[in-house]
């Protein structure tokens, strides 16, 4: 995430996002002013440590949507990894922690992924291990109200996880 770029450790750095945020009128970390949205719990958690090194940006806990409402939320909890990975001999961990790297993306607001029963399917088959999804609570709000709560009139650079809604 900008975030991470922004206000991160080395390591959590990702080129895509730097090459988005060299098209911002400001790229000093210290003046950028953004807002995350992330529906996840776990990953707004791990993202408030850079964002207090940012000033001007805001996190909040919620998808982006046409209306204001809860939905369910299909989410692999970064807990759960961590135990999967302990479960496979050291040599199988990396290629293990790829595959998960992947469904940890696949997180989907008003149900579940169509690609994520494969793909757990495949992760059995080849390493042993059951990915369980978790269905959580998630709030959705629109641009409306995202613009109003945290006062700002528009963006330069505007980054979507679309949450699995992409892919209905």
């Amino acid at each position: 995430t900008f975030v991470q770029n922004c206000g991160g450790e080395a390591g959590t750095w990702d080129g895509s996002v730097d090459w988005l945020l060299s098209a911002c009128s400001e790229v000093a970390p210290s003046r950028i002013t953004g807002v995350a949205v992330e529906p996840v719990s776990e990953l707004v958690e791990a993202l408030h440590a850079p964002a207090s090194k940012l000033q001007g940006v805001d996190l909040v806990q919620a998808a982006v949507g046409e209306e204001n409402l809860c939905l369910e939320l299909s989410v692999l909890p970064l807990g759960f990894c961590d135990r999967l990975l302990q479960a496979v001999p050291d040599d199988r961990k990396a290629a293990l922690r790829d595959r998960l790297e992947y469904l940890l993306n696949m997180g989907c607001v008003g149900g579940e992924h169509p690609f994520v029963p494969q793909d757990c399917e495949r992760i059995f088959q080849e390493f042993g291990v059951r990915v369980v999804f978790e269905r959580r609570d998630a709030q959705v709000w629109t641009w409306s109200r995202l613009s109003e709560v945290c006062n700002f009139r528009g963006c330069e650079v505007l980054l979507v996880d679309a949450e699995g809604s992409d892919a209905r």
